[in-house]
């Protein structure tokens, strides 16, 4: 049915959630809930996808509806504001949302729709529209991912006035005037039932989740895309509908399948991507599940009937659940109701969660863990905002200090271990000039202490 982008920092303590015994409820924080939206006529679905991003110290969620978008200041659990899709009413079941620097992406896969562009830094008064596709350009497509690092925008079960296709990628080195770069259609798996759902794309490498092919590793960084691997023959295969891929190159993939459980796969080798193990929350032909992300050991589902999973993965062999929110009222059946999206990537432990017919959920993951690092390592990053270089300044020896750069999807970009004392106790970080103007997360690290912060490249 329903063909169908970070990096949370490390307060979470694996440790103790490896020794947790029951899973326990998260408190809930927020619910929003407009009454006056209609439900379209297929599932009684008034909500689709969800995503975060925040601005001037404010963390906003932008939700769907079979309106629009609707942008709500979570801490006021409050709308303020809303932006009208290109198409809207009660047969819109998908739209999907994506940050880059301080834009919202937004795109919907069914009617006459468009990619619109959202310039938020006017929030919290307003957001603009900055841009909106022609058909010609974009006219629907199912989930968007944008690889920050590559600043590249890859739209699955593209459609334009030319035609469907598999994927189309964009190039945004100008985020308000996306540039068409081509189309890729998996030769081996032609026709509609075997196009990409959803992606996860690191440097140009792209995870596909190819609906009932299977799962294919492709390198997009030439002209004409290479196939690394493929996962197409796996225990208890069904719609493989989405996945996503930790630092150290471990996922979860789901299949969107009732009774399907999600798989724990392994892409260390690209060329040999395999399922490690498989979990579900109840073992019933209800179950089904939807959009799974991973940070570090932690696996956070929308899982439909089921609300919002949390599992750790700590044993890849052995996932364990750890938390959970029933954002569902309906009683589950073969169809489809309750938890559709999340997004999981706020710092402070706050977890936004979609779900079809009840709205926005706001969950409180930080009450549930622990915080790993027990001391605050005393560093300086200056300048900041940047151009290439910055330093690394503090009051104590930097020996053994490790560092690592991410961008906002999680993806590393730079890590390195400080060998020798440094004069002045401070290390410079240069990073490369072709490095996109965007917000990235620095993580500084000596014994069990932890210093993180947002810093800016211009």
């Amino acid at each position: 049915m329903l063909k169908h982008a970070l990096f949370l920092f490390s307060f979470i303590s694996l440790s103790l959630l490896s020794n947790a015994q029951t899973a326990v409820q998260l408190p809930l924080l927020c619910n929003w809930n407009d009454t006056s939206i209609k439900a379209n006529l297929s599932y009684s679905q008034k909500y689709n996808d969800v995503w975060g991003f925040e601005w001037k110290g404010v963390q906003y969620a932008a939700i769907g509806s079979t309106e629009g978008v609707h942008i709500i200041d979570i801490q006021q659990c409050k709308q303020v504001a809303f932006k009208r899709g290109t198409d809207y009413g009660n047969y819109i079941i998908h739209r999907d949302y994506k940050t880059f620097k301080n834009y919202l992406y937004a795109v919907c896969d069914e009617g006459y729709s468009a990619l619109q562009i959202f310039d938020y830094s006017y929030l919290p008064d307003s957001i603009h529209m900055v841009y909106e596709s022609s058909p010609a350009e974009l006219m629907r497509t199912h989930n968007i991912f944008i690889d920050t690092a590559t600043e590249k925008l890859y739209c699955g079960i593209f459609t334009n006035a030319s035609g469907v296709y598999g994927l189309g990628i964009f190039d945004l080195k100008n985020p308000t005037l996306p540039n068409f770069l081509k189309t890729y259609t998996n030769p081996f798996a032609l026709g509609s039932n075997y196009a990409v759902h959803d992606m996860y794309v690191r440097n140009d490498t792209g995870y596909l989740s190819e609906s009932f092919y299977g799962y294919s590793i492709v390198d997009f960084k030439n002209n004409i895309p290479i196939e690394l691997g493929t996962l197409n023959q796996y225990p208890q295969k069904g719609y493989n509908h989405s996945s996503w891929i930790n630092k150290n190159n471990i996922g979860v993939m789901a299949d969107e399948t009732h009774g399907s459980p999600l798989k724990v796969i392994d892409v260390r080798d690209v060329s040999q991507p395999k399922v490690l193990s498989t979990f579900i929350p109840r073992s019933d032909s209800t179950c089904i599940p939807h959009n799974p992300y991973v940070i570090d050991d932690l696996v956070f589902i929308s899982y439909y009937f089921d609300g919002f999973q949390l599992y750790s993965i700590k044993d890849p062999n052995q996932a364990k659940q750890i938390a959970y929110y029933p954002t569902c009222s309906a009683s589950p059946f073969k169809g489809f109701a309750g938890a559709w999206g999340c997004y999981p990537f706020f710092k402070n432990g706050k977890i936004l969660v979609s779900d079809m017919q009840n709205g926005l959920f706001v969950l409180d993951a930080k009450a549930f863990t622990k915080e790993l690092y027990t001391q605050v390592l005393s560093v300086k990053i200056a300048p900041n905002p940047f151009q290439q270089s910055f330093q690394i300044i503090s009051n104590q020896s930097l020996l053994n200090v490790q560092i690592n750069i991410f961008t906002t999807t999680g993806s590393c970009i730079y890590s390195t271990v400080i060998r020798k004392e440094e004069l002045n106790n401070s290390f410079v970080v240069t990073l490369p000039n072709s490095l996109p103007s965007e917000y990235y997360f620095i993580e500084v690290k000596q014994g069990n202490t932890l210093f993180s912060e947002k810093i800016i490249k211009q």
